[in-house]
């Protein structure tokens, strides 16, 4: 994850984005009803990847509540991992 220092200033906002961001493409990648994401037999699990860069702070952010923070982004993430959760079978090799 790529969240530049000049985006967001403070560490812990930084570390909260990464933690929301962790927990958001997790959800998006287990099956549901699973807490584990499912291998095929007699394969080895490889964890999907994408990159996720921060590219400008949403408007009114320094004034809100850490809380309302994470709500925000975790909004966004969650957005943004369902689409690439959906769009990931069209791109593997068959």
């Amino acid at each position: 994850m790529a969240i530049p220092k000049r985006q967001l200033k403070r560490a812990v906002d930084r570390n909260t984005v990464r933690r929301v961001a962790r927990e958001a493409w997790r959800a998006a990648c287990a099956p549901v009803g699973s807490a584990e994401p499912a291998a095929p037999a007699g394969a080895a699990a490889v964890a999907p990847s994408a990159l996720l860069r921060l590219v400008s702070r949403p408007q009114g952010f320094a004034l809100l509540a850490q809380g309302a923070r994470k709500r925000l982004w975790r909004t966004e993430l969650d957005h943004l991992m369902a689409a690439v959760a959906t769009a990931a079978p069209r791109h593997q090799a068959q």
